[in-house]
């Protein structure tokens, strides 16, 4: 008995001596993988800024977000083309200007029927506009620009509905318009209507003519950082220090190389924009001469548009703006084509055609009593008054067929019966 107390008290003893021993090991292991632990996070926290802030990778940053800006820029712009002119859930029906008094005249009268854009005269709006330059840096476009100078400045944002966009170093974006597809005041303009800016890529070669009517319809510029202009005698000028004295002016924004100012163009020549990183060895190192980024609105972005939007229209005047289809006119009659109203009695119906445009007067189509018979203000009417349609030439766009059903792929075709269909140019 007594030797086994005795035992039992030394296996508690040494219990009792081992337990401390063993907590302050456990302890100390603990601490040890902690500090491992902490400096590998900081080690890869490190690497991460290192990389995250490299010159590389923040230079990568800043094209990302000047590349999504632009993007941003060409589709308000776009969107713009459309919504002008088509807005939804007004009525009468799109691109519609209708005499709700009968008086004979549209105008205030004939609210609030009357959607915006009524009251246009010779200048209505169309598929396709796009506005004019910011001049005042203040998102705002100016009311009218018939003066190039007018057609190039700042992107205008606010007019667009955009937010206030802004490339990768945060400067603002810039922005020219072609003649032809400003929205006041307006020229002829529709889906076959050539851009009149040229635009070559950074080794000076010609991407787009405008002096062959291969030019743009548009361009959004990103200039970027501010870099040393090298004119054609070697003389060099410093874009300054961006302040609010020459906030507006496009030499203090846009570069000057390979025999091209982006600050000064001039429409339907090969005289436009240079777009791309250019660099010149001097002193032994490498050095960017010309830093502007340009994303181009083509002459199809806004075709492909515009000629949606007339056939929409066309088809809704064809089935609802007379009481029977008529035939079509001769095949390329002259007295169809243009800018300027057609007659009665000119571009008339004719019953031996199967092919040719959408005639305005009756011809030797009895059955047919013009557009103005039961909608004096149809679209299809031969009066460019009031009416975008003929005011752009459009009629000799479309063609107007019998017995021609649309195929699978046509993308610009609609068949109105089982007779009759028509295809936009």
């Amino acid at each position: 008995m007594v030797r086994r107390g005795i035992a039992g008290l030394l296996v508690i003893e040494m219990h009792r001596s081992n337990h401390p021993y063993s907590f302050r090991q456990t302890h100390h292991q603990s601490g040890v993988v902690v500090i491992i632990f902490l400096f590998l996070v900081v080690l890869t926290a490190t690497a991460y800024l290192m990389h995250a802030y490299s010159p590389a990778q923040l230079k990568n940053n800043q094209n990302k977000v000047t590349q999504q800006a632009l993007a941003d820029a060409k589709q308000a712009l776009l969107a713009y083309a459309v919504e002008d002119i088509t807005i939804a859930k007004r009525s009468p029906p799109l691109l519609r200007c209708v005499d709700v008094n009968s008086d004979g005249a549209i105008n205030s009268d004939d609210l609030p029927y009357t959607p915006k854009g009524c009251n246009c005269g010779e200048n209505c709006r169309r598929p396709g506009d796009l506005p004019c330059a910011d001049k005042e840096n203040s998102g705002e476009a100016k009311t009218a620009c018939l003066d190039e100078g007018l057609r190039f400045g700042r992107f205008p944002w606010k007019t667009l509905g955009a937010d206030d966009l802004r490339d990768g170093t945060g400067e603002r974006l810039w922005y020219a318009v072609s003649n032809q597809y400003k929205n006041n005041p307006r020229l002829p303009m529709n889906s076959q209507t050539p851009g009149a800016i040229s635009l070559s890529g950074i080794e000076g070669k010609l991407i787009n003519d405008a002096s062959i009517n291969n030019g743009l319809v548009a361009l959004v510029i990103a200039v970027q950082a501010p870099l040393t202009r090298y004119d054609l005698d070697a003389s060099a000028q410093t874009q300054q220090i961006r302040s609010v004295s020459n906030i507006n002016d496009p030499i203090q924004y846009l570069d000057l190389t390979q025999n091209e100012d982006n600050a000064n163009f001039v429409e339907f020549s090969k005289n436009g924009f240079i777009s791309g990183i250019k660099k010149l060895m001097q002193n032994n190192q490498s050095v960017i001469i010309s830093n502007d980024v340009i994303l181009p609105i083509y002459q199809s972005d806004i075709a492909n548009i515009s000629k949606t939007i007339v056939l929409n229209e066309v088809a809704k005047a064809l089935k609802n703006d007379a009481d029977i289809l008529p035939a079509p006119s001769k095949a390329n009659e002259s007295t169809c084509k243009g800018f300027a109203k057609i007659e009665e009695g000119a571009c008339s119906a004719d019953m031996a055609s199967t092919d040719g445009y959408i005639p305005v007067s009756s011809g030797d189509d009895a059955t047919f009593t013009g557009w103005q018979t039961k909608n004096v203000n149809s679209i299809l009417r031969g009066e460019s008054m009031h009416n975008w349609f003929q005011q752009n030439g459009w009629r000799s766009l479309v063609k107007y067929q019998k017995n021609a059903p649309c195929q699978a792929l046509e993308k610009w075709c609609r068949d109105i019966d089982s007779q009759m269909t028509i295809r936009v140019d």
